[in-house]
C-alpha cells in the first residue's frame, strides 16, 4: 500500500469496524451479508489500527481547539522534517513545507517532481469542533456568551468544562489560556435545575430543555462583604494572571468538555473523546502527509481549515 494512503486506510479501518457489519441487516439491504471490517484484517493490520488509535488519542488530548490543533500538528510536522514556508526558493521537489495561517489553520505540503501547474493532490479537512465562545465582556452576572457549532444545548449542562484559548493584552502580551485541563485545575459548569425544581421545563421539547441564553457558566460564586462575586472574579484575574477586564475584549476564549480520550467497551473497540468532528479527518490527513516518503510525482497537500461548524 502506498505510504501516503497508509494512515487514511488505517483510520478507515477504525471507523468501519462497528458499522459495516451492521448496516442493512434489518432491512435485507446490500450491506446485510457484508462482514465487519475488523474480521477482514490480518493480525498485523489489527495491531496497526490499535497503534494508530493510541496516537490519535494522544493528539485529541491536546488538540482541544483549532488553535491548539494547529500548534500540535506543526510540532509533529517539524519532528518529521517539515519547515515553515518563508520564501519561493524553498519550493523544489521533495521539500516538506508548513504554510500556517494565523495560528488556526495550515497547509502541509510535499512538493512533487512535476510542476504544480500540471496538477496536485489535495485533502481538505477542518479542525474545529462545537464549543461555547465567550463574548468580549464575559464577566457579568448572567448570560454573556455564544455557542458555536450545531450543538445540542442540553448536553452542555452539569458537566465539567475547561476554559481554553488566547488573550492578547492591552500591554502587548499574549497569554495562552488552559484552565480545567490539567489535574488539580478548577473547572467550570453550566448548572441545571434539580429534578424536584424543574417543573416549568418539563413541557419543553428536548431541543429546548436549555435555550442559548440559559447556558450560563459559573466562573465564580464567592462574594465579599463589600463586593459581588463578579467583582471578586475580576480581582482574581488581575492578581493571578495579570489580566484586566479590558484585555478580554479581544480575547479568544472557549469552553470545551473536560473529558480525556478513552476506549469504549470491554473490547475497547471505539474511541470516546471530544472533538472527533472533525479532528479525526484532520489528524488522518496530517498523518498521511507526514508519513509520505520520498518525492511524489504530484505535489501532495493537506489543508487543515477552521470555521466549518456553524450555530443554529
Amino acid at each position: 500500500m502506498p505510504d501516503r494512503l497508509h494512515c487514511v486506510a488505517v483510520a478507515a479501518f477504525i471507523l468501519l469496524i462497528c458499522s459495516i457489519g451492521t448496516l442493512g441487516q434489518d432491512d435485507g439491504g446490500a450491506w446485510a451479508k457484508k462482514k465487519s471490517a475488523w474480521v477482514l484484517l490480518s493480525p498485523a493490520e489489527r495491531g496497526q489500527a490499535q497503534e494508530f488509535s493510541q496516537d490519535y488519542k494522544t493528539y485529541l488530548s491536546v488538540a482541544l481547539s483549532a488553535l491548539s490543533s494547529t500548534r500540535e500538528v506543526i510540532r509533529r510536522a517539524q519532528a518529521n522534517g517539515f519547515v515553515e514556508f518563508t520564501k519561493p526558493e524553498q519550493v523544489k521537489p521533495g521539500a516538506r513545507l508548513i504554510i500556517p495561517n494565523r495560528d488556526r489553520s495550515l497547509i502541509l505540503a510535499v512538493i512533487g517532481s512535476v510542476p504544480i501547474t500540471e496538477g496536485s493532490r489535495v485533502v481538505g479537512t477542518h479542525q474545529d469542533s462545537p464549543h461555547l465562545d465567550l463574548k468580549g465582556r464575559p464577566i457579568l452576572a448572567a448570560g454573556e456568551f455564544i455557542y458555536y457549532g450545531g450543538i445540542k444545548k442540553y448536553q452542555w449542562a452539569n458537566r465539567p468544562l475547561a476554559l481554553i484559548g488566547r488573550i492578547d493584552t492591552t500591554d502587548g502580551r499574549t497569554i495562552d489560556v488552559s484552565i480545567g485541563v490539567n489535574p488539580g485545575d478548577p473547572v467550570f459548569v453550566i448548572p441545571d435545575n434539580a429534578p424536584h425544581s424543574d417543573e416549568q421545563l418539563r413541557d419543553r421539547k428536548y431541543t429546548e430543555v436549555f435555550r442559548g441564553e440559559e447556558l450560563e457558566p459559573v466562573f465564580g460564586s464567592i462574594s465579599s462583604e463589600n463586593s459581588s462575586a463578579t467583582i471578586e472574579v475580576t480581582k482574581l484575574l488581575l492578581e493571578r494572571y495579570k489580566i484586566k477586564e479590558e484585555d478580554l475584549v479581544s480575547a479568544e476564549l472557549s469552553l470545551v468538555p473536560n473529558v480525556s480520550p478513552a476506549d469504549v467497551g470491554f473490547d475497547r473497540g471505539l474511541v470516546g473523546a471530544y472533538g472527533q468532528d472533525d479532528r479525526l479527518s484532520s489528524f488522518c490527513a496530517a498523518r498521511a502527509i507526514m508519513d509520505l516518503k520520498g518525492t511524489p510525482r504530484y505535489t501532495a497537500m493537506a489543508y487543515l481549515s477552521n470555521f466549518e461548524e456553524w450555530g443554529r
